[in-house]
């Protein structure tokens, strides 16, 4: 018997139309808050570099493009609908018990609604927040295979306050020499450039490339060159995660006295970027993953929430790496570099990082700035004192546990969830 295809409705293709011009305005509104940042701050130091001109210039782009969709009947009458289904969707009734996180302020108790196991911390933290020592040195390691980037990653890793030893890899020898001189002058510590083979991305590099390097820091920094040419809505994902790593002293400076602070305390990581949200996810790496799993001593259960540092970019204590490390992994076990965007043992093992660290007894936190709140999703809490930061890393998250409620008493202005 034969079944004949059926059409799509008639409204399907307006609908699409209406829900990409949405994405479209959503994701122009997100870098417009990471732009301004990114421009402000560059302003102040004094760059007039070809990064500022080259943010200026997609700026402008930008709002020449955000006025062309305000003034569309259409697009007016698809952000009208838009408000219209939030509006009914707050008057439902809400089945089930919501989680919390609850915030007291000087004013008295407020409660936010939001997803409990997804709070960052507010970087940098607050003046009664114990200051960092900066005696050790800190490790840098970064996989740089787009040596134009080598300069900016510098005006980053310069943000780190105290000694700053630089590890960077790349594929070629002309490549290595570019970079050593994007580096040259570095009077916080000593540079070294490796060479290693284009396959699993930044990954396979840091991993491999350096392994005997995290036995000399307590403390390191993963960072590379990301690109994603693939997608234009990603294209301000690397700033948005730069800037809250390592986008000035103070903030720098807070997330080293977290880690004094929490000696169990393996890795901090941005919240995840607004345009990556809906691939918080296994994807096709959920197989790979499980197999590495088991070799590291436990397993994963595919049904339970998943978190990760996506970008692959962290602060981490090198103690909670040690299960990822002495898997022995080889550059032989990564795919050859085609262009993937999913699916290959790099991406396995991106989404492992949280759990690796628990592994090895650990916990992990996940970090945001208020001025890129816009670019983020999930609850932001303050940290005003060492005792706030305990309350937020005793209740959680573990990705192996999963707790209903977190509740933390804060002072100051209290809890938003970003949109």
């Amino acid at each position: 018997m034969t079944i004949a295809a059926r059409s799509p409705p008639i409204f399907s293709a307006p609908l699409r139309a209406i829900l990409r011009v949405l994405r479209e305005r959503e994701i122009l509104r997100v870098e417009e808050t990471v732009l301004s940042f990114v421009i402000s701050r560059r302003r102040l130091s004094g760059d007039t570099g070809e990064e500022l001109h080259a943010a200026l210039d997609l700026q402008a782009q930008n709002q020449r493009r955000m006025a062309e969709l305000k003034g569309s009947l259409f697009v007016r009458a698809a952000v009208a609908a838009q408000s219209l289904l939030r509006w009914l969707k707050g008057t439902l009734p809400r089945g089930g018990a919501q989680p919390t996180y609850t915030v007291t302020g000087g004013a008295g108790a407020s409660v936010t609604p939001g997803p409990t196991w997804d709070v960052a911390a507010v970087v940098p933290f607050g003046s009664a927040f114990p200051a960092p020592s900066f005696q050790r040195p800190v490790g840098v390691v970064a996989h740089i295979y787009y040596p134009d980037l080598a300069a900016l990653l510098r005006s980053y890793v310069e943000r780190i306050p105290g000694p700053v030893d630089i590890y960077a890899s790349t594929d070629t020898p002309s490549k290595r020499e570019y970079i050593l001189q994007a580096f040259d002058g570095w009077a916080a510590g000593t540079v070294e450039v490796r060479l290693a083979p284009n396959c699993g991305r930044d990954v396979a590099p840091k991993l491999i490339g350096f392994r005997d390097v995290f036995e000399r820091y307590e403390i390191v920094l993963h960072l590379h060159g990301k690109r994603s040419p693939h997608d234009v809505s990603l294209r301000l994902w690397r700033e948005y995660i730069l800037e809250t790593l390592a986008g000035d002293r103070p903030s720098v400076g807070s997330i080293l006295a977290a880690f004094e602070q929490r000696p169990d305390l393996g890795l901090i990581a941005p919240q995840h970027y607004f345009a990556v949200r809906n691939s918080v996810d296994w994807g096709g790496n959920l197989a790979g993953a499980q197999v590495l799993a088991a070799r590291m001593g436990f397993g994963l259960d595919p049904t339970a929430r998943l978190d990760f540092p996506s970008g692959s970019m962290f602060w981490a204590r090198s103690a909670a790496l040690r299960p990822l490390l002495d898997l022995n992994l080889s550059t032989q076990d990564f795919e050859p570099e085609e262009g993937q965007i999913d699916g290959t043992l790099a991406h396995a093992i991106e989404r492992l990082y949280f759990h690796a660290c628990e592994q090895a007894g650990y916990r992990w936190l996940k970090i945001v700035r208020n001025e890129l709140c816009p670019a983020s999703v999930g609850v932001a809490a303050p940290i005003e004192d060492a005792s706030d930061l305990a309350a937020l890393l005793d209740a959680g998250p573990a990705l192996r546990r999963n707790p209903q409620t977190l509740r933390t008493a804060h002072r100051g202005a209290g809890v938003g969830e970003s949109e």
